[in-house]
């Protein structure tokens, strides 16, 4: 099991099939969770169910937003939650400008479902330290606490 029974997540993405696809598979990982989902900054800004989330699953490319300036806004509007980016850029200086900024990891999307759900883990259990921020290249993401 991922975390507590009160877990709340919240899905950013502007595809609903990868959306939904992680739903399904935070669902398979933590039943008990509450899972909210968003498909712009601005929906999510204006989402008052959202707004109450602990872990917020990242795109950085929005309609509305793109890059490090998505990431920085969704931490303004949520500074304690923590902030895993799932990205279509498989790219370690993205990767290290994220963690930089305050995600406490970032998935690559091209990474397989059992990567994911090892990424999921991790986050959910606060991560790794962060003095020990590290790219796991044999699970295929980078994290930290």
């Amino acid at each position: 099991m991922l975390s507590t029974p009160s877990a709340r997540f919240l899905v950013v993405d502007d595809h609903a099939l990868l959306r939904e696809g992680v739903v399904a598979t935070l669902g398979r990982v933590q039943p008990e969770a509450h899972v909210c989902q968003t498909e712009s900054l601005q929906a999510t800004l204006h989402d008052a169910d959202a707004a109450t989330c602990d872990t917020i699953i990242l795109d950085l490319t929005l309609p509305d937003s793109q890059g490090l300036a998505t990431l920085q806004a969704i931490r303004s509007w949520s500074p304690k939650a923590r902030i895993a980016i799932v990205s279509a850029h498989n790219d370690l200086d993205l990767a290290l400008a994220c963690i930089r900024e305050g995600a406490c990891a970032f998935v690559p999307k091209q990474g397989s479902l059992v990567q994911f759900q090892q990424a999921l883990s991790v986050i959910a259990q606060g991560g790794l330290d962060r003095k020990s921020t590290r790219l796991n290249s044999s699970h295929g993401y980078i994290s930290y606490a």
